[in-house]
């Protein structure tokens, strides 16, 4: 709504939504539903959405995700997944058309096997925003964040750096 107030854009583990989106895989969609549903307290599914399998195994001591010290409401969940859902649904267009008309400089990250948004939307976005980096971190989940951090941190830094030197010139 108000495009003046960004210069740069960062898209993380992405979709445009609707009938363009890579849809994700139904066993997915049932993990995060019981978990927003509390229907499930089964961590080790949670964390299956999050990181590949092959990870979680050969990192068994690194899956320290920060934990909040407040309490996430119950119904605050089941509306952050109704969102999504509604975002991944294919009965609407999304927003992948309007991606054209971005003219800021944009970042878009991946990881390679990330199930819980297919890194295949990610490569949608970056082939429609104009001059948009794409950066796909192989073996990287849905939390890459917490698998690579260092790497993000990197590539972030670059990228700001990049575009600051681009848009001063």
């Amino acid at each position: 709504m108000h495009p003046e107030k960004v210069n740069r854009l960062i898209l993380v583990a992405s979709s445009c939504g609707g009938e363009e989106n890579i849809p994700r895989n139904p066993d997915v969609v049932k993990i995060s539903s019981d978990f927003a549903y509390n229907r499930s307290q089964d961590v080790g599914k949670l964390l299956s959405i999050l990181f590949p399998e092959s990870w979680i195994r050969s990192h068994p001591n690194s899956l320290s995700i920060p934990q909040s010290k407040e309490i996430v409401p119950l119904d605050t969940a089941i509306q952050q997944f109704e969102i999504v859902e509604d975002w991944f649904a294919t009965n609407w267009t999304g927003v992948c058309s309007q991606l054209s008309k971005i003219t800021i400089p944009t970042l878009v990250v991946t990881g390679t096997e990330d199930v819980a948004v297919p890194a295949a939307n990610s490569l949608i976005i970056a082939q429609k925003i104009p001059g948009a980096w794409l950066v796909q971190i192989k073996e990287a989940g849905h939390g890459l964040m917490y698998q690579y951090p260092e790497n993000l941190s990197k590539v972030l830094q670059t990228f700001l750096a990049t575009t600051t030197t681009i848009q001063s010139n």
